[in-house]
């Protein structure tokens, strides 16, 4: 890497207008990567809809415990990827697929609905996880990097909005992404290996699950399916279709 490095150097002393490529092969050369991703997920849009496959007896645990890894958003979620190029060079996204590293029947454990006042914006690509291709599908319904290449600049930010759904599995995923910079292709891995997947359930039928709480006047009620299963039948669940 030494030789490598005093190579490049020299380069940039000899010839005029080298030194950006330069400084970008120096950073190649330490592993510094020519793309990053920041990435945020959110539940259904519809309103908080998150199931376990723990039967939960205590209200309060369910009021202040609904987060991951042990709450799963039910139906849809939103990954918000947001993308900087990091090179004087151009770096080209050439294609995003999905990962899907477990596929199982969804959680009947214990579901808890509250449905919300607003919705959320229109996404940009549209995820399917039961889909074995695992392919993000842009408005037209097509695979939308087989038509469209995104190009940043150093600094250039870029905001990639993709919806997920399910309605047959529990599911866990990440986002396989490919980028071209100065003649070679590069694959990115979000969330990174090393952090915890994507994760989402299908909907259940309402009497599959075991115990439902639901927001009734301010307060929780819980119900135990298995004891009354006529009133867990009334609950609604989200049933997400595709957007386009």
């Amino acid at each position: 890497m030494l030789v490598a490095l005093l190579a490049t150097t020299a380069i940039a002393a000899a010839v005029p207008g080298a030194i950006p490529y330069v400084a970008d092969r120096a950073l190649d050369l330490v592993n510094n990567p020519a793309l990053r991703v920041d990435v945020k997920t959110y539940g259904p849009a519809a309103g908080l809809y998150v199931a376990s496959e723990t039967v939960h007896t205590e209200p309060d645990l369910v009021v202040t415990g609904l987060v991951e890894p042990e709450w799963v958003s039910v139906g849809d979620s939103l990954q918000i990827l947001t993308l900087e190029g990091r090179r004087s060079g151009s770096v080209a996204i050439t294609g995003l697929t999905a990962e899907v590293i477990e596929r199982r029947a969804p959680l009947t454990g214990t579901f808890v609905g509250l449905g919300a006042e607003g919705q959320m914006d229109n996404t940009l690509l549209e995820l399917r996880l039961d889909d074995p291709q695992g392919v993000p599908l842009g408005t037209d319904g097509a695979p939308y990097f087989r038509a469209h290449h995104l190009a940043l600049a150093r600094g250039e930010l870029h905001v990639i909005r993709v919806t997920s759904w399910t309605d047959k599995c529990y599911c866990t995923w990440r986002l396989r992404m490919t980028y071209h910079y100065r003649g070679a292709d590069h694959t990115l891995v979000v969330p990174a290996p090393d952090r915890p997947p994507f994760q989402m359930t299908a909907a259940a039928r309402p009497t599959d699950y075991r115990v439902q709480y639901d927001l009734q006047e301010g307060n929780w009620t819980r119900t135990d399916c298995l004891a009354d299963r006529a009133q867990c039948a009334k609950a609604y669940l989200p049933n997400n279709k595709p957007v386009w």
